[in-house]
């Protein structure tokens, strides 16, 4: 069985902080079945953290549904329209943030719970539909 997990992250900055959220969609390949959709508030981090964070919930979640169901993936593609933190999390740039470099360090411990785990870029706002409910459920869950 091979998943695909989009994430999105909302962030607006109020004041001198930033208020933040983020969601997941899990998909079933081939069938296209929605395993989970889901998103929570995360607090005071910029776009680039949330979606990272975005990231690691998402890593969460598809693990808990797996152990829930009995699935083991022999795949997992994590699908993000955040074009730089796919490239961090696909080794292809890297970064002296070091609230970012513990965050990947999540993210890779995170991995170790699949067989396989790789990172696609997805255009944002572009008639995805499961992008698109990722970034509507983080919006909605920011906007309370």
């Amino acid at each position: 069985m091979s998943l695909n997990c989009y994430t999105d992250a909302s962030a607006e900055k109020v004041g001198d902080k930033f208020r933040a959220s983020v969601a997941c969609v899990i998909v079933v390949n081939g069938t296209k079945t929605i395993l989970f959709a889901g998103g929570r508030p995360i607090g005071n981090f910029s776009s680039n953290l949330a979606e990272m964070i975005a990231i690691c919930y998402a890593l969460e979640e598809v693990s808990t549904i797996c152990k829930a169901l009995d699935l083991s993936p022999g795949e997992l593609r994590v699908c993000s329209d955040n074009q730089s933190v796919v490239d961090l999390c696909s080794g292809f740039s890297e970064t002296d943030s070091n609230k970012m470099l513990r965050l990947l360090g999540e993210v890779e411990k995170s991995e170790s719970n699949f067989d396989s785990v790789s990172y696609q870029w997805v255009r944002g706002h572009a008639s995805n539909k499961y992008n698109e409910l990722a970034d509507h459920i983080a919006y909605a869950v920011l906007k309370g």
